[in-house]
C-alpha cells in the first residue's frame, strides 16, 4: 500500500507538499466536525439536565409539602388532649369505658372525613399492643401484624425519631403510605403508644402526575425500604437506578437514559426522571446537516490554498536546485540570492558558503598537488648527491682505517650514518630507536669538535624503542642547546634525552633538557612564529610546526626556560603501528 501511494503522490517536492497538506486539511475538517458534533450532543444534554433539575426540585418542594402537612396533622392527632387522656388510661387499666370509647372514636372518625383525599385511616395502639381504636372504615391490623411491625426496620426509625413522623414502607396491597410516630406523654414526653396513619398512594403521586411520562421520558419514587411508589412504565422501578448518580447516562434494556434524581429529605423518598439520549440529540441533526454544506464548500477552498501554499513554499527550493545542476556546470561559481530572510534564504545563504568553501578547498588542493609534483622532482633531483657524498664518506672511513687514522674514520662513519637516515624512504616508518641512532651519530661528531664540553644522556626505556614518532624531530632540539650554550656557558654543556609513559599510558612525554643560561622570554614568546634575525632558534620554530601538523595544536612545543636551564617537552601518541592522530588538548 506504501509504495503505491507514493507512486500516486509522485517524487517532486510540490506533490508531496499538496498531498500533506490535503491530508492534514481534510484530518482538521473532519475532526472539527466530529468535535462540533460530540460538543453538540454534550450541550444538550446539559441542558436537558438543567431542565430536569428545575423540574425535579419543584416536584420535590411539592412533595415536601406535603410531608410536612402530615407532620403536623399527625402531630396535632398524637398531642390532641382525647387521645393523652385515652391512651393514658388505657395503659394504666388495661381499658376505657364506653364514654371514653366513643370519644376517641368520634375523634378518629372526624380526623379520617377531615383529610379523606389523602388519608384512609388511622391505628392507635397502647402500650399493650391494645387497638381498640382503628376509627371509621379503619385498615385494621391484627396482633400478628403488630408483632411483626414492632420487628420491622420502620418501629425502629420510630423509636430513633423519639416522637417525631417517619414515612414508611406500603401497607400489604401497595395502595396506601405508612405513616407513623411514637405518641409521647405532654406531662414528660414518654411513651404512652403508637399512632399508624395510612396515606393513600394515589394522593402522593398527585403531586406530579401532570409531568407524566411519554414515550421518551418516565417517572419513578422511590421510598427508602426499595418500594417505587410510582411508576409510569417498567423501566424505572428497577432498585438499581438508585445507585447511579445525578446527571449520569445508564443503560436500561439496550435504552440509553440520562438520569436526574432529587431527594425528599422529610420522607426519605428519591423522585427520579428517565430522558431518552436518543431524544435528546435529535436537535443535531440540523447540525449534522450544516456540517455537511460547510464541508462541502470547504473542500475546494483547502484545495486551492493547499495548491498555492505548496507552489510557494517548493518555487524557492526549485531555484536552488537548478542552481545547484548549474553550479556543476561552471565549477561552484554560481551564486544563489540572498535577499529573502526566511528559511528559504538561510538556506541560500549557507549554499553560498559551501560552495565558497568548496572552491577553496579545490584551489589548495590544487596547489598542494603542484607543489607535490615539484617536490618530488627536486627530491629525485637532489638524491643524487646525498648517495654520491654517501659512498664518498664509506671510502674516506676505510681508508682512514687503513691508514691508523681512527677518528677521522669513526667521524666520516658517523657523518655517514647521518646521511643515511635522512634520504631514507619518508613513506617507511620511523621510530625512536632509529632517533636515538641519529642522535648517538650527531653527538660523536659534535664531541670529536668539542671533546669534554658537550655530553648526552639518554634516558629512554627499550619497551618504547619502537614507538612512531615524526622524523629527525629530536636532533634539532640538541642542537639548538648546543648552539645556543656552548659559547656562553661557564660549564660543561649537559643534555638530556629522556622519555616517560604519561598516566594514561596513552602517550609518551618527550623531554630535551639542559644546563645552559636559559632562553630569552622574547624569544619564547614568538618561537612558533616566523621571525627574521640573527640568533632566532629557527629549529625550535620547525620542530613546533611540524608537531601541530602530526598532532594539532595542543600537539606543539612547551618549553619551560630559566638562567639555570631550558625543558623542552612534547606529547607522541603510544602508537607502533598505523597512523597518527591529533592530541587531545592537555597540560605536559
Amino acid at each position: 500500500m506504501i509504495p503505491t501511494l507514493k507512486r500516486m503522490v509522485g517524487r517532486s517536492l510540490r506533490a508531496r507538499l499538496l498531498t500533506i497538506l490535503l491530508l492534514f486539511s481534510m484530518l482538521g475538517l473532519t475532526l472539527l466536525s466530529l468535535a462540533l458534533y460530540w460538543r453538540s450532543s454534550d450541550i444538550l444534554i446539559e441542558q436537558e439536565q438543567r431542565h430536569n433539575r428545575l423540574e425535579l426540585d419543584q416536584l420535590a418542594n411539592n412533595l415536601q409539602a406535603f410531608v410536612t402537612q402530615t407532620d403536623v396533622i399527625s402531630k396535632d392527632f398524637a398531642a390532641s388532649e382525647t387521645v393523652q387522656s385515652v391512651l393514658a388510661r388505657s395503659n394504666a387499666t388495661g381499658g376505657v369505658d364506653i364514654d371514653e370509647q366513643q370519644a376517641i372514636d368520634r375523634y378518629i372518625g372526624k380526623t379520617v372525613v377531615t383529610h379523606s383525599d389523602w388519608l384512609s385511616s388511622i391505628n392507635l395502639f397502647d402500650l399493650h399492643g391494645s387497638s381498640y381504636y382503628e376509627g371509621l372504615g379503619a385498615t385494621i391490623i391484627g396482633q400478628e401484624a403488630y408483632k411483626a411491625l414492632l420487628a420491622s426496620p420502620f418501629y425502629q426509625r420510630m423509636e430513633e425519631g423519639r416522637g417525631k413522623m417517619v414515612v414508611g414502607p406500603l401497607d400489604g396491597d401497595g395502595s396506601h403510605v405508612l405513616v407513623g410516630r411514637i405518641v409521647n406523654r405532654i406531662s414528660d414526653f414518654q411513651p404512652a403508644g403508637l399512632l399508624i396513619m395510612h396515606v393513600k398512594v394515589n394522593a402522593v403521586t398527585s403531586y406530579f402526575s401532570a409531568s407524566g411520562g411519554s414515550g421518551t421520558s418516565h417517572y419513578a419514587l422511590f421510598n427508602p425500604y426499595g418500594n417505587a411508589l410510582r411508576s409510569d412504565s417498567d423501566e424505572p422501578s428497577d432498585t438499581r437506578l438508585l445507585k447511579v448518580r445525578d446527571g449520569a447516562e445508564t443503560k436500561v434494556e439496550d435504552t440509553k437514559y440520562l438520569l436526574s434524581r432529587a431527594d425528599i429529605p422529610g420522607a426519605d423518598w428519591t423522585l427520579i426522571k428517565l430522558t431518552s439520549i436518543e431524544s435528546i440529540i435529535q436537535g443535531t441533526v440540523v447540525l449534522q446537516q450544516t456540517l455537511l454544506v460547510f464541508g462541502l464548500v470547504s473542500a475546494p477552498v483547502i484545495v486551492l490554498l493547499s495548491i498555492i501554499i505548496s507552489d510557494r513554499v517548493s518555487r524557492p527550493l526549485n531555484k536552488l536546485t537548478g542552481l545547484m545542476r548549474k553550479s556543476v556546470e561552471d565549477r561552484f561559481l554560481v551564486k544563489a540570492p540572498t535577499e529573502r530572510l526566511d528559511e528559504v534564504g538561510e538556506l541560500n545563504r549557507t549554499y553560498n558558503l559551501m560552495m565558497q568553501e568548496i572552491n577553496d578547498l579545490i584551489n589548495k588542493e590544487y596547489k598542494l598537488n603542484y607543489l607535490n609534483k615539484e617536490m618530488e622532482l627536486r627530491s629525485l633531483q637532489a638524491q643524487i648527491n646525498p648517495h654520491f657524498i654517501y659512498n664518498t664518506l664509506e671510502s674516506i672511513n676505510w681508508a682512514s682505517r687503513m691508514h691508523g687514522l681512527d677518528d677521522v674514520g669513526r667521524m666520516a662513519e658517523s657523518l655517514a650514518n647521518l646521511l643515511r637516515i635522512s634520504i631514507r624512504d619518508q613513506d617507511k616508518p620511523y621510530r625512536v630507536r632509529e632517533e636515538i641512532s641519529y642522535v648517538s651519530n650527531y653527538m660523536a661528531i659534535q664531541q670529536y669538535r668539542f671533546e669534554d664540553r658537550v655530553h648526552l644522556e639518554l634516558d629512554v626505556p627499550e619497551s618504547l624503542y619502537d614507538v612512531r614518532l615524526p622524523k629527525l624531530i629530536i636532533q634539532p632540539l640538541i642542537e639548538n642547546a648546543i648552539v645556543h650554550n656552548l659559547d656562553t656557558a661557564d660549564r660543561p654543556v649537559h643534555i638530556v634525552f629522556r622519555m616517560r609513559t604519561d598516566e594514561s599510558g596513552a602517550f609518551a612525554v618527550v623531554t630535551v633538557a639542559d644546563n645552559g643560561g636559559g632562553i630569552p622570554d622574547a624569544i619564547i614568546g614568538g618561537f612558533d612564529r616566523e621571525v627574521e634575525g640573527d640568533g632566532f632558534p629557527r629549529g625550535l620554530a620547525n620542530v613546533h610546526r611540524r608537531l601541530v601538523l602530526n598532532y594539532g595544536e595542543s600537539g606543539g612545543l612547551r618549553i619551560h626556560s630559566s638562567p639555570n636551564g631550558t625543558t623542552i617537552r612534547f606529547k607522541i601518541p603510544m602508537e607502533k603501528e598505523g597512523k597518527q592522530h591529533e592530541l587531545q588538548a592537555t597540560n605536559l
